[in-house]
């Protein structure tokens, strides 16, 4: 076959593939290439569900009619779909000595939902600065654009949401997705702290401040940095002592409060604020070493 077919029948394919999207992707970090041969094919309702804000990711798999993977089009940001269902949420280990994640209880999660794969990164955030004049200059202190943002006001976090249409996640859904499906272990990989699978606790991991996202492996649900490298902003009211041992379904933390839930520990976080468990409030004050990332739930079955 030539050369001059080849071009002809790859130019089909793409058009094809781009035929029941209402946009085509903006990535200014990443490089958007649809590979048609090996995106799924998404049934009509999760195609237009997706279509105004994100693309499926080549290679994708389909769960439950939705792909595993997408990538958001206006920042280039790739999303892991994590399974709706019941988990264990709160300290698992009696020798751990934090109260504000006590008692352990259930909560059952009704809708799947995706959460960014990495931290939002320094590079991604330039993009929404300039996009966006008004937001909150933030010093940068000479950071790569692959390292994740840090020193994100809660406010500022939420507009960058809006700006790519999904959310911050609640406290549960955060740690539902930070444990990766193991319902017991402490850390995202397991029960012992292991300098290889995170970046936190100083130098002693290689990165003596905040580390390139994804430099180290994911958690069972593809997921990285879930502990360490920076704080990452919850959705919920932080209050000590909210968790109670009933059965919840679907929580979003109390109604009002003075300080939102930061989750995950940061690049100088010792071990045991790197547990999945761990939390903390932050308020207006303090936002060094404090970042984000985005969820959206699946509203809607598939068909």
């Amino acid at each position: 076959m030539s050369v001059h077919h080849h071009v002809l029948i790859g130019v089909a394919l793409s058009a094809v593939f781009w035929a029941g999207c209402a946009c085509r992707p903006v990535c200014p970090t990443v490089s958007c290439v649809p590979v048609p041969s090996s995106t799924p094919v998404v049934p009509t309702l999760a195609a237009e569900a997706l279509a105004s804000w994100a693309v499926p990711v080549s290679g994708a798999t389909l769960v439950d009619g939705w792909p595993s993977q997408i990538r958001r089009t206006r920042d280039g940001a790739v999303m892991v779909l994590i399974p709706a269902g019941t988990f264990w949420m709160g300290r698992t280990h009696a020798a751990d000595r934090e109260l504000n994640d006590t008692p352990r209880h259930q909560v059952r999660l009704t809708r799947p939902y995706y959460l960014d794969r990495a931290e939002v990164t320094v590079g991604q955030w330039k993009s929404f600065a300039a996009a966006r004049p008004g937001v909150r200059a933030i010093d940068l202190d000479d950071v790569a654009d692959d390292h994740p943002i840090r020193g994100v006001p809660y406010e500022d976090a939420l507009a960058y949401a809006e700006w790519v249409a999904c959310s911050l996640p609640t406290e549960a859904q955060w740690e539902r997705a930070a444990r990766g499906g193991a319902p017991r272990w402490r850390y995202p990989w397991g029960d012992e702290d292991d300098v290889r699978r995170r970046n936190g606790a100083g130098a002693e991991d290689g990165f003596a401040k905040t580390a390139p996202v994804r430099s180290f492996p994911a958690n069972g649900y593809g997921l990285h940095d879930m502990s360490g490298n920076v704080w990452e902003w919850c959705r919920d009211w932080y209050r000590p002592g909210s968790y109670t041992a009933a059965f919840t379904v679907d929580p979003t933390g109390p109604d009002s409060g003075h300080m939102r839930v930061i989750r995950g520990g940061n690049a100088l976080s010792g071990q045991s604020k790197l547990r999945v468990s761990f939390r903390e409030g932050r308020g207006r004050d303090i936002l060094d070493y404090v970042g984000f990332r985005l969820a959206r739930v699946v509203e809607k079955e598939p068909r």
